[in-house]
């Protein structure tokens, strides 16, 4: 089965920081192609990832919480 991005990023050591990038970009408020094109991924994708892990969702949505808070 073809590894998903999730994988490869956690395989290659860049996970953190494309957590990290997602965050930082939502707390900006970029949308979701911005973000996506950011990480190297399609639209789709990224939806697809922030669905099926938690902490993808997490930093996407402390990103947001972030930037409701200033």
């Amino acid at each position: 089965m073809r590894k998903d991005n999730y994988q490869t990023w956690k395989n290659d050591g860049v996970l953190k920081s494309k957590l990290k990038l997602n965050k930082e970009l939502a707390s900006r408020s970029c949308g979701m192609g911005v973000i996506a094109t950011e990480l190297g991924v399609s639209e789709n994708t990224l939806y697809s990832l922030r669905k099926k892990y938690k902490d993808v969702e997490k930093s996407y949505e402390d990103g947001r919480n972030m930037l409701k808070n200033h």
